[in-house]
């Protein structure tokens, strides 16, 4: 005779770390369904200048303690800075940098005192209000020594209005959005980014909405070797108009599109970048004759992967002459 059976309640499995998750993909549009079922919802350390200032057997209590204050102070930020007491959108701007100047006061208040208990002795931070955007509130940070002398470049701390992802648009920006893309430009790179065009990342704790960057001045590394986000990794930044380079630097990585190119198929861009990087046409069309020799092999690893990279060479190939015929026709009628 047949029994009843009990069905199994499956639950679902989320990710422990968001860092392998972030540099799988990036612009998820399901957010708000993994990010706070993750058991440790931060990417990256603090900085290594803090680090340095702790003894070696105190140093992960302190890193920890570390971590903990900001995400108090990013808490008490947030719980002031509600979205009925300012209108960020079209409030004024000189109202509002007062108000967010004297709030920013207290909370710096909050982490000063709460750093005397895990700084060194004779050392304390520097903590003010700087600007405010679509989605954030900067501030700039330091820690200076018994000399009063900084021990570090200044840092920025991006601290967030809303902890969710809102739908549409928004998916590209935001608490979870914006640390996605830094981790994903990262590992996509594959090299330091310190002389790129963009500042660096070294935080983000999604739980707590803040995001700690290298800050963006006149004595920040120099950029000297642009990274092309359009050619390397079929993404466009488009948000230039209400966010444009500072210093030469990219501050705010919102606003990243995805090209009709696109994949975040890891090796599909490892040949594809294989066919890109070379410096000639011909150069370019050599790399292509060798792979496509190679897929001949039906025992060749990975064919189906090299045809995929070659096919998106020759999409972006053709959309960038496309759009170079335009642009000639347009300047032509002119």
């Amino acid at each position: 005779m047949l029994r009843n059976i009990n069905i199994v309640e499956y639950e679902k499995c989320y990710p422990k770390r968001l860092k392998r998750y972030f540099r799988q993909g990036v612009q998820y549009k399901t957010y708000d369904k993994f990010v706070p079922k993750t058991e440790n919802a931060s990417v990256g350390n603090i900085p290594s200048e803090i680090i340095n200032l702790f003894k070696p057997e105190e140093k992960e209590a302190k890193i920890k303690a570390f971590k903990n204050l900001f995400s108090e102070t990013a808490n008490l930020i947030r719980s002031i800075h509600e979205e009925d007491i300012l209108d960020y959108k079209y409030g004024d701007r000189f109202c509002i940098d007062s108000i967010l100047g004297s709030m920013g006061a207290e909370a710096g208040k909050h982490l000063k005192k709460g750093l005397t208990d895990i700084l060194p002795d004779g050392y304390r931070a520097d903590f003010e209000y700087v600007d405010y955007g679509g989605f954030k509130n900067v501030y700039k940070f330091n820690i200076k020594d018994k000399n009063d002398k900084k021990i570090m470049h200044d840092k920025a701390v991006h601290v967030y209005r809303k902890l969710s992802e809102e739908p549409n648009y928004n998916y590209q920006h935001g608490n979870c959005a914006e640390p996605n893309f830094w981790v994903y430009l990262s590992y996509r790179a594959g090299h330091p980014l310190d002389k790129t065009q963009f500042t660096k990342h070294y935080i983000s704790d999604l739980k707590s909405g803040y995001t700690i960057t290298e800050f963006s001045d006149k004595t920040i590394t120099k950029t000297s070797n642009p990274f092309d986000t359009d050619n390397k990794m079929c993404m466009r930044y488009d948000d230039v108009d209400n966010n444009p380079l500072l210093h030469g630097k990219m501050y705010d990585v919102g606003g990243f599109k995805k090209l009709k190119c696109f994949t975040d198929d890891k090796m599909v861009m490892r040949y594809y970048k294989q066919i890109a990087s070379r410096n000639t046409e011909k150069e370019k069309q050599q790399v292509i004759a060798q792979l496509e020799e190679k897929i001949k092999n039906p025992k060749t690893p990975h064919r189906n992967k090299m045809a995929k990279g070659i096919d998106l060479y020759k999409f972006k190939s053709e959309y960038n002459s496309r759009i170079m015929r335009e642009l000639k026709e347009y300047v032509n009628r002119e």
